[in-house]
Order: structure tokens, then sequence, then C-alpha cells
């Protein structure tokens, strides 16, 4: 059916429009609510971010802790290690040179003279120079103790390092230091055979040897 409005224009029905005012006040709120909604929504993403990296620490805090405790337990190990090593070395050196102070002490024993005693006998840590400290009656001991030393193909370059006579109401003795290398059982023959290649020049020489004492006190040890 078709309806015809006769009704002339000034009074046909109009759509019904929100004044001004209204609707700007309807685009602010729209406007607020949805900064208030954007808002909201970043809260929670940030705060789920704050969230993820607090837990994030918290994991490097636990990881970091493990690994100082490890890194701890490596040191020990390693110290202990380090020790172990360290007294392992020092059997080894014991064992080697344990059959070699035999050898030392009993050529010690072949060559001290009369009138003379030991008071202190060392050898340094690699075992190859040997140092005598003692007391002798008088010179010629020290010169026998030297020459028996040389001759014995066990001792290499025999000094004497220090004599100094000390003197006392009853009696006069001479504190003495001599030193010399310690031959290897193995190397005596060689360095005997050199040793009596250069003896002739030795006693072409003279043969004799002057002993400094202290005070410059010089005597001639005879051989």
């Amino acid at each position: 059916m078709i309806r015809i409005n006769l009704l002339p224009a000034e009074d046909r029905s109009r759509p019904r429009t929100l004044p001004l005012p209204g609707r700007i006040s309807l685009i602010v709120y729209g406007l607020v609510c949805a900064l208030l909604i954007t808002g909201v929504t970043v809260y929670f993403q940030q705060n789920g971010k704050l969230s993820a990296l607090h837990e994030k620490k918290r994991d490097l805090a636990e990881r970091e802790k493990v690994l100082a405790e490890k890194t701890r337990a490596i040191e020990r190990l390693e110290l202990q290690n380090a020790l172990l090593e360290e007294r392992v070395n020092l059997l080894r050196q014991l064992e080697v040179h344990r059959f070699e102070n035999v050898e030392w002490l009993n050529a010690l024993n072949g060559v001290l003279p009369g009138k003379l005693w030991l008071l202190k006998a060392t050898r340094n840590q690699d075992g190859g120079r040997s140092t005598l400290e003692g007391v002798a009656t008088g010179y010629q001991p020290i010169s026998r103790l030297m020459r028996a030393m040389e001759d014995s193909g066990r001792f290499a370059m025999v000094q004497l390092v220090r004599a100094e006579r000390t003197s006392s109401d009853k009696s006069s003795v001479i504190h003495f230091t001599v030193a010399s290398d310690w031959v290897l059982k193995g190397q005596a023959a060689a360095y005997a055979a050199a040793r009596a290649a250069n003896m002739p020049q030795v006693q072409k020489a003279g043969g004799a040897q002057p002993v400094k004492a202290k005070g410059g006190l010089a005597q001639e040890a005879k051989h």
C-alpha cells in the first residue's frame, strides 16, 4: 500500500538529532573511554613485561649462584690437584735421591781424615752441590780432606770457602767450609779420566795449593 504524506513541509516530522553540546560530550566521553581502555591495556602489557623481567632476573641470579659454586669447587679441585702434584714431585725427588744420598754419605765417610770433624753436611735441592762445615786441629787435615775428595772421583770443583781459626785457653781449632760438585756414579769414570789427563799440568805447576784463612793468613797445604 502506498502512503502519501499530504502535510505541508513545515508540519512533517523531522529526524531527532542531538544538540551540539551533547554531541561534543559524547565525543569526549568516547575519547576518554578509548584512552582509558588503551591505558589499561598498556598497563597490563607493561606489568606482564615487568614480571617477565623480574623472573628473568631471578633466573639469572640463580644461575650466577650455581656458577659461583661451581667456580669455587673448580678452584678447590685445582688447589688440591696442585698440592697433590707437589707432593708427588717431592716423593719422586726423594725416590730418585734416596739411593744417591746413601752413596753420597758413604763417599763422605770414605774421605774424612783424622783430626777433622764434620758439623754439617748438606746438598742443594737438585743434589749437585755439596757443602761441608766442620772443625779441624790444623790446615793439613783440611788439605787432606780436599785431596781425598778429588781423588775419590765423586767430588769435583772442590773449593775452600772459609777457614777461620778460633783459639781458647785450652785449644785452637779451625772452623772451615768446603764446597764441591757431586759427581754421579755413571760420570765418575769420565771425571777420573779427565782429572788424570790434567794431573801432569797440576804437578808441573808445583802441586801446592794455598789455603787462606780469615784475616789474610795463608799457609801452604802440604800434600
